[in-house]
């Protein structure tokens, strides 16, 4: 009887190693008869340390027996996760011999759940950094007027220097002025590159920091100053009252604000006295609210629920994608804050939230 009895569970054993998934099979007493050759031992050993903590197992063994059904269960530790299928077998051999096992299943979903999540988020960023460049491409004539202009400057300044130096000593005052003026006009072309540089650069690996959030408004500021000018936009911001340190990755924190106060000046194009606020105010459990205000025409009723949403815009084609919001609302949640529209407010007003 016993003979006949191993040879079956023999060609059992067989056809459990050349299984390609991960399954293990049990006695009745949770001991280990043989497994597939693809579920590696370290793997299986970690499962049983788990399970044998956290599970009673002659209650999970005599509830197994009387479902017989195929139960899928997650269980997790601080560093593993298994997503594993049970179920009761039963098998009756040639001499009539009853074997009872059961066998768990191994399911790679969490692998592929993981990995799929990874590629949401990759695709994610993807966006975001085609967000960040064709922000970019936009005001990129901004930027080379903004670059440009103090070049000239310095340029006509130097010549004018030279003239100076004919009689130095009679011309001190004026040389010491034009290299004063070449000085700030050098460093205005600093800042612009610097914040250029800094919006520019993937950001994909960077890790939150503390940053001077007068600095990251002055990055955005910089990127869109011949844009604001042009428009005539005046625009109200304490400097002094942002010298607080925010929580986040810069890029990203700035990618928001040049969203924001670019979309506020799409909006005031052509209109009367344009303007624009920068306001903050603190509030409870180490968060701040920056709130950006235009005087435009506001956001239609019709539209208030729509504008977070990917693609929707209001813009002409030529104008946005309809991504600028909803990107950085992602970005905001992203570095544990918010970003609203206050329909309080009689003006159009964006809140971003972020931590100090």
């Amino acid at each position: 009887m016993y003979l006949y009895m191993n040879i079956e569970i023999s060609i059992l054993q067989n056809f459990v190693n050349a299984l390609p998934e991960k399954v293990a099979l049990f006695d009745t007493n949770f001991k280990l008869l043989f497994k597939s050759e693809i579920l590696i031992e370290k793997e299986l050993n970690n499962f049983l340390e788990h399970f044998r903590n956290k599970y009673d197992l002659e209650t999970f063994l005599n509830q197994l027996r009387s479902s017989k059904k195929y139960e899928l269960s997650v269980l997790e530790t601080e560093s593993v996760q298994f997503k594993i299928g049970f179920q009761f077998q039963t098998l009756i051999f040639s001499d009539q011999t009853v074997f009872n096992f059961f066998y768990i299943k191994f399911n790679d979903l969490i692998d592929s759940e993981i990995e799929m999540q990874s590629q949401i988020d990759q695709l994610q960023m993807n966006q975001i950094n085609l967000d960040r460049m064709k922000g970019l491409a936009e005001i990129a004539a901004g930027i080379s007027h903004e670059i440009n202009n103090p070049l000239t400057v310095i340029v006509a300044k130097t010549q004018y220097i030279k003239i100076l130096f004919e009689n130095a000593a009679d011309n001190k005052l004026k040389i010491l002025d034009s290299l004063d003026k070449i000085y700030q006009y050098s460093d205005r072309i600093t800042k612009i590159i610097r914040s250029l540089k800094n919006f520019s650069r993937d950001a994909s690996a960077d890790q939150p920091e503390n940053n001077l959030l007068s600095g990251l408004i002055e990055d955005a500021m910089n990127l869109l100053g011949q844009d604001i000018r042009l428009s005539g936009i005046q625009i109200e911001v304490d400097m002094n009252r942002m010298n607080i340190l925010v929580r986040g990755i810069p890029s990203e924190i700035t990618q928001i604000l040049v969203n924001l106060i670019r979309n506020a000046v799409d909006v005031l194009v052509g209109r009367e006295q344009p303007h624009i606020q920068i306001l903050l105010e603190n509030l409870q459990n180490k968060k701040i609210k920056l709130s950006v205000i235009d005087n435009g025409a506001g956001i239609n009723k019709d539209d208030i629920d729509k504008i977070f949403k990917s693609f929707y815009t209001t813009k002409s084609r030529d104008k946005g994608t309809g991504l600028g919001l909803s990107l950085s609302k992602y970005l905001a949640e992203k570095n544990k804050g918010s970003l609203y529209l206050d329909t309080e407010n009689i003006q159009t007003c964006f809140c971003l939230v972020l931590s100090t």
